[in-house]
């Protein structure tokens, strides 16, 4: 005799929210990200599994936002760029031990 468990899943599908992203993407380009210790696939999801991303996904929706920014000591040059204002429900940023220079945007 053969027994066939079925399982059913509830898979919630969210996508990060569009304005996040291109705030992830130029904090990248900004602090010469091509040459990062970590790398990025610009072209996936932050919230799946780009280095040093958390995610957040509000009760009921279906966007994800970033909660967490931790890139410590990944060899950043350059500047934080006004864009990073953009991460509306951002909590948590970290980065240093990179060489950084320039004020934190006030946005």
């Amino acid at each position: 005799h053969y027994f066939v468990f079925l399982s059913l899943v509830n898979v919630v599908f969210s996508q990060i929210n569009p304005t996040e992203k291109a705030a992830l993407i130029a904090l990248y380009k900004a602090t010469d990200g091509d040459n990062w210790s970590i790398k990025w696939d610009l072209s996936s999801d932050p919230c799946s599994g780009w280095s040093g991303i958390r995610c957040y996904i509000p009760s009921g929706g279906t966007n994800s936002f970033i909660e967490s920014v931790a890139l410590r000591g990944i060899n950043m040059r350059g500047t934080i760029p006004t864009e990073i204002g953009q991460l509306s429900l951002l909590n948590y940023l970290y980065l240093s031990y990179n060489f950084l220079s320039g004020t934190l945007p006030s946005e």
